[in-house]
């Protein structure tokens, strides 16, 4: 009889216990595996956690969805269309795979995508995305001022916001308004290496510093950033650009053939590094970056102005000459056809 309590007993308990797991699942909420992605997107660490999650969650919507937009946000729009297709299948919102599918848009082609940029922001003003993305688009089409009071909106509502401050300050190195940029630029790089536009907003910082004469800070910027992005033309580009104003024409001459050895032909780098040569008191070879250079752009006026100095000092009195002319054909106050400043790196 006792046994068969016993029994009973153990019967009912094991009953109790599967009725308390069956309640827990129906309701109790999983543990949400996105949830520390979620609000990790928009800085590095969330590419690696994405992709782990990509693997171990192969079904899931939301974890493609936000795959997109981590793509969308480091500049990939190719992958970014990938994921957001996979997270379509999957059956994740038509409403937020439109809205991404504008914001992708605005990476590769932000004119065109202005008018869509223009409807997002009009059903949801304060769309820091959007306003991000409207912003970039004013930045490449020379409308500083516009893009400024973009910038601004975002940072209305988070003053400290990396990626507002980096437009911003962006925005104001293009209207030459350096002191206040660097301000911006200087906050945005404080907030850390996690956010994406850290290594942008370094990058915008160390040129604004070019232009204000602080070489020493701009130099160790530039090559923080060439030592994370060893193929990054512009950084090393800067790097030569702030060496040369330093005299460390070693550290300068090394980052100029670099760059050609990326950029091959590129002018603004071959009279730089002819400039470096002529420091050091090599004539000749500087002589054959500037020709290289006429080659590339004929109607540079800086090039055939030093052409006619270097030909000058090498006794080439008639090559000079020539040089000296075609550099006040090209005057822009005249008649010259080339009006343009000289090209930075592109």
């Amino acid at each position: 009889m006792n046994r068969t309590r016993i029994v009973l007993g153990s019967l009912v308990v094991l009953a109790l216990v599967a009725g308390a797991v069956r309640w827990r699942r129906a309701h109790v909420a999983p543990p949400d595996f996105c949830a520390e992605v979620r609000s990790k997107i928009g800085t590095r660490s969330a590419t690696a956690l994405l992709a782990k999650l990509r693997e171990s969650h192969p079904n899931s919507a939301e974890v493609y969805f936000l795959s997109a937009r981590q793509s969308r946000l480091e500049g990939n729009a190719p992958d970014a269309a990938v994921h957001a297709a996979r997270a379509e299948e999957l059956g994740w919102s038509r409403s937020q795979l439109a809205r991404e599918r504008v914001l992708r848009r605005a990476v590769t082609d932000a004119r065109g995508a202005r008018p869509e940029l223009d409807d997002l922001l009009a059903s949801d003003p304060n769309d820091s995305d959007g306003l991000a993305a409207l912003a970039e688009g004013a930045l490449q089409a020379g409308r500083s001022e516009e893009a400024v009071a973009l910038a601004g909106r975002i940072l209305e509502r988070d003053p400290h916001d990396p990626r507002g401050l980096y437009l911003r300050g962006k925005a104001r190195v293009q209207a030459r308004q350096l002191d206040a940029a660097r301000a911006d630029l200087e906050a945005a790089v404080a907030a850390g290496p996690e956010p994406l536009v850290h290594a942008p907003a370094r990058l915008a910082l160390a040129m604004c510093l070019l232009d204000l004469g602080e070489f020493s800070r701009a130099f160790d910027l530039f090559c923080a950033a060439r030592d994370e992005g060893p193929s990054d033309p512009l950084a090393l580009f800067g790097v030569g650009r702030s060496a040369t104003y330093l005299g460390r024409l070693d550290d300068a001459e090394r980052a100029f053939s670099a760059v050609l050895e990326l950029r091959p032909g590129h002018v603004e780098t071959l009279v730089s590094l002819a400039q470096v040569v002529e420091q050091r008191g090599d004539l000749k070879r500087a002589l054959g970056y500037l020709e290289a250079a006429e080659r590339a752009e004929p109607d540079r006026r800086e090039t055939h102005s030093r052409l006619a100095k270097i030909l000058a000092a090498l006794g080439q009195d008639e090559g000079a000459a020539h040089h000296e002319s075609r550099f006040r054909a090209l005057d822009p106050e005249r008649k010259g056809p080339n009006t343009n400043p000289p090209k930075g790196m592109p």
